[in-house]
């Protein structure tokens, strides 16, 4: 597997309007933000949206993009997105820059979820990248992409344990619950590692 990618695997238009839908149509359940949970007396109480954790989303197809970061809110995660893997890198890293410069403590994001075929740093060179990284090393992964390109993945990755934990993986197409479910998993073995 090449560190660099000249192509993309643009979504098909018919999947992201199946998402919209699956969106649209989710019921409000207990990891909804727009839905008030009652309290032990039955008031409504508020829940933020950011309840769940910090998702780091990084995906060059702009109408996925937007709709797995909604996805994403529906199930109360706050989301930071990002066009391509070199976007990502300089930002975060500015950002966690600026924050301990100025003695802010700034939590790192609970999972860096990332498409592996993007044209401006792809998902390997990312994974390459958070992997030398001290500060990001340690956060939990997804790597999504069709099952192909993921195999391949997964095999070059493994070939290079300096760099981290091997990402878990999520084929596309998938349905949006099947994409939370999974976020979850990366959130949690992180966790668990700690």
């Amino acid at each position: 597997m090449t560190a660099t990618a000249a192509i993309t695997d643009a979504p098909d238009p018919a999947w992201c309007a199946a998402l919209r839908a699956e969106l649209a149509a989710a019921p409000r359940g207990r990891h909804d933000p727009r839905r008030e949970p009652e309290d032990e007396e039955g008031a409504r109480t508020t829940v933020r949206a950011s309840c769940r954790g910090h998702i780091v989303l990084v995906e060059d197809d702009t109408e996925l993009r937007e709709v797995l970061a909604s996805v994403l809110r529906t199930y109360g995660y706050d989301v930071t997105e990002y066009g391509g893997g070199q976007d990502a890198i300089k930002a975060m890293s500015d950002d966690y820059t600026k924050a301990s410069a100025s003695g802010q403590n700034r939590l790192l994001p609970d999972c860096i979820v990332f498409d592996l075929m993007m044209p401006a740093g792809d998902g390997a060179w990312l994974w390459g990248m958070l992997g030398v990284s001290e500060r990001f090393r340690s956060v939990p992964r997804l790597a999504m992409s069709n099952d192909d390109r993921l195999d391949e993945f997964v095999r070059w990755a493994t070939q290079r344990p300096e760099l981290g934990k091997v990402p878990g993986t999520l084929a596309k197409p998938f349905d949006g619950r099947a994409f939370v479910e999974r976020v979850e998993i990366q959130i949690a073995e992180g966790r668990g590692a700690e």
